[in-house]
């Protein structure tokens, strides 16, 4: 078996892949698609909880107050 990654141009292709699919000789595999006008902060919102996102501020204040500090 071979996976493909095609774009549909016209509702008769895809129409037309639809019907091969309800003869079970491909799967369409739908893929989700990122709104491209959607945000990077939007995208990423809750991929980490707020625990691990707290412990990350601490440290980088700590970082932070290091880079600072008089040599």
């Amino acid at each position: 078996m071979e996976t493909l990654t095609i774009d549909v141009n016209s509702p008769q292709a895809l129409k037309l892949l639809e019907d091969l699919e309800a003869l079970n000789l491909i799967r369409v595999v739908k893929r989700h698609v990122a709104n491209p006008g959607q945000k990077l902060s939007e995208k990423l919102y809750g991929s980490i909880s707020d625990s691990q996102a707290e412990q990350m501020k601490a440290e980088l204040q700590q970082m932070r107050s290091e880079w600072n500090r008089a040599i």
